[in-house]
């Protein structure tokens, strides 16, 4: 298969974003198909990533190395447990927390 160029690469790969933005829609507000986006979404993404990782160095392209991973966890890591902490008050606050069992795999 010849090599698609980076530009027209890049405008598919949009392309799958927004499609992907689409079907969640669909599926989970239209429809109420809950788990069929994540199941067909999250199969499709990965099989993509690991069918592009055979490409010599697209993986450290998208910044997807070893270097920086600890400080990058660190930070990430700091972010989210204040993020989730800000959504658990505000929840208990307004009284509609709830733990959902479909955020779980998250």
């Amino acid at each position: 298969m010849p090599a698609v160029p980076d530009r027209r690469r890049a405008a598919l790969e949009l392309l799958a974003v927004l499609a992907s933005a689409a079907l969640h829609f669909v599926t989970t507000l239209w429809q109420h198909l809950q788990s069929l986006d994540q199941i067909v979404l999250g199969a499709g993404w990965l099989g993509y990533v690991l069918w592009r990782a055979r490409t010599p160095g697209v993986l450290v392209a998208w910044g997807m190395q070893r270097r920086g991973l600890r400080a990058c966890t660190k930070a990430a890591s700091a972010f989210g447990v204040v993020g989730v902490a800000a959504c658990a008050v505000l929840g208990l606050v307004r009284g509609t927390f709830v733990i959902d069992v479909h955020l779980l795999p998250l």
